[in-house]
């Protein structure tokens, strides 16, 4: 198969690509078709362990991540996302109001740097807002760094 002209290879790499962290295959399958017919590149992952291989690679713009997970859940990914300084932009989500003594998991959630956090079940169009509001944080932050130099 010949290469893509350039021109259809540049648009295929500038579609946003988003990670779906959660260990019931059925979820993260609705949630991948939402995101895909947002015109979404979408990437899975059973559980955090995963998605740190995944996320080290450096082509994830959004993470939708659950917080009860086995091996490595949601907060222990995001503690590892702190102390990489990943850049992705995390909207984490949650079956319960879990409670832990510093307050509900969702919430030390958006304390350790998620942007939203989302109590399932949830409206696939409240998600896919989420989702296009924290491509455009990220988007804005790339604009100010650089016309910074970086910095």
């Amino acid at each position: 198969m010949p290469p893509l002209p350039s021109n259809l290879q540049h648009a295929r790499e500038s579609v946003p690509t988003i990670l779906v962290v959660d260990d019931q295959p059925a979820f993260r399958s609705v949630l991948r078709e939402q995101l895909e017919a947002d015109g979404y590149r979408v990437r899975e992952a059973g559980d955090g362990a995963e998605a740190i291989r995944i996320l080290s690679r450096g082509e994830i713009d959004v993470a939708v991540v659950d917080i009860f997970m086995p091996e490595v859940d949601g907060i222990d990914l995001l503690r590892a996302m702190r102390k990489e300084r990943l850049s992705t932009k995390v909207i984490a989500m949650s079956g319960g109001g879990e409670v832990l003594p510093g307050g509900p998991l969702l919430e030390l959630a958006c304390h350790m740097g998620a942007v939203t956090a989302l109590s399932k079940p949830f409206d696939l169009e409240q998600l896919s807002d989420w989702v296009s509001h924290c491509l455009e944080i990220g988007s804005r932050r790339h604009r100010q760094d650089a016309g910074h130099g970086g910095r």
